[in-house]
């Protein structure tokens, strides 16, 4: 392994990208991103980047990062904290200035990469905590190679086909729907493969698309289980190891909590496994070894 020395730290190139390393314990590792950066953008400080805000209304913005300040904080010196669909800012009733809660992906580009990370479209509630907003996502997608779907390629929802039923696949419409969306793309998974009902589709659908405060795995169990989605919840120590044997059996899929955020995870074939996360919208393809990286809550739902 070769190493390489710049003027913001040590790296090693694999496959033409370029990996920053650091050397910790008596070993090399992966060196952390710049604080207030989404790891997904791949960023790290002192680096020299611009960024392109998508916004809502189909405009973009695209600015320097000044590596100072957080990714938030760098988009506030193009936007403004107004009006985020359920609070209002009054001290900025005049501003003239563009959304920031309108935001809906960012792509960072340096001279060596460019990563991409998405949002929820709507964000009620927000105006809370804005000066935080972008800084970090649920779930962090290294290898952009293994995403299969993301909302650049659908408009509301995309459908993946794949044994034994096909996959839906869509993102949530609130920053705390995301049980309420990971319900409806299993609904309508099942909608022809088992007969789920297209009333409780449609129900997940509409959940999906407000600021619901969030549900708890039990209770979202249980109102699956009222509308004719046949699950189990479960609490165990160790989900990971259960949810591995289960897929190297046959095939399983299930409602999981990685850190509080609900996704939907799916055998994949031969030692794979498909996330689905509605915060960003993305269908991601992993090894099934590697699901012991995304730190699983002991509580989930398993699909029947």
């Amino acid at each position: 392994m070769q190493i390489f020395e710049d003027n913001i730290g040590t790296y090693i190139t694999r496959s033409k990208n370029k990996i920053r390393i650091a050397f910790s314990n008596n070993r090399w590792i992966h060196a952390p991103t710049a604080p207030g950066f989404p790891q997904q953008l791949n960023y790290y400080k002192g680096e020299k980047a611009s960024v392109i805000a998508y916004c809502n209304e189909g405009y973009t913005v695209t600015f320097a990062i000044n590596h100072e300040k957080s990714l938030t904080m760098n988009l506030l010196d193009h936007f403004d904290p107004i009006d985020d669909g359920l609070l209002y800012d009054m001290t900025r009733i005049h501003s003239t200035g563009k959304s920031i809660f309108s935001i809906n992906k960012i792509t960072l580009i340096k001279t060596d990469s460019v990563k991409s990370i998405y949002f929820p479209a709507k964000k009620p509630g927000a105006l809370k905590y804005y000066h935080e907003l972008f800084d970090s996502a649920p779930l962090y997608f290294p290898d952009s190679n293994r995403i299969l779907v993301s909302p650049d390629n659908y408009v509301s929802e995309m459908r993946y086909s794949q044994f034994p039923y096909d996959m839906h696949l869509m993102q949530q419409g609130s920053l705390d729907s995301c049980g309420h969306t990971c319900a409806a793309m299993v609904a309508k998974d099942l909608l022809r493969a088992t007969g789920t009902g297209q009333r409780t589709v449609n129900f997940f659908v509409m959940k999906s698309k407000q600021k619901t405060g969030g549900i708890f795995l039990h209770k979202l169990s249980e109102e699956m289980r009222l509308r004719g989605i046949k699950n189990k919840f479960f609490h165990i120590i160790d989900p990971v190891t259960y949810v591995q044997d289960k897929m190297s059996q046959d095939y399983w899929s299930g409602i999981v909590s990685v850190g509080g955020h609900a996704c939907v995870i799916s055998k994949a074939g031969s030692n794979e496994f498909y996330i689905r996360d509605p915060y960003q919208g993305i269908l991601y393809v992993d090894k099934l070894s590697n699901l012991k990286n995304y730190h699983l809550n002991e509580q989930f739902i398993e699909i029947y």
